[in-house]
């Protein structure tokens, strides 16, 4: 079960990044890392397992990859702009050191 709620809190926050790191410039993609960080932070406390955290990050990434390409209607919810790209680099880099955090203090 955590591992399910782990998978989720990560989609739910690529969700809540792909939307809002572009509005409010340059406010909203420093608010949507930040809550990723946090975000990590929480689910390393809430899943004390590596599994858990592999779980955040493949909900994050599915969930941000798909964001990232054209849909059906011609839609892109991460531009190729610099700041689609800060939110996609910057959030694969506070998510390795999340995990990277997790297995020292272990």
């Amino acid at each position: 079960m955590k591992i399910l709620r782990s998978l989720l809190f990560g989609a739910l926050l690529a969700v809540a990044g792909a939307l809002f790191h572009s509005a409010y410039r340059p406010f909203g993609l420093a608010i949507t890392l930040f809550a990723l960080f946090y975000g990590a932070q929480i689910n390393n406390k809430s899943s004390e397992t590596s599994l858990g955290n592999l779980a955040f990050l493949t909900g994050w990434i599915v969930l941000v990859s798909q964001a990232s390409i054209v849909g059906n209607g011609g839609e892109i919810l991460i531009q190729g702009n610099s700041y689609g790209y800060l939110y996609i680099i910057l959030g694969i880099i506070i998510m390795f050191i999340q995990i990277i955090r997790f297995r020292r203090s272990r």
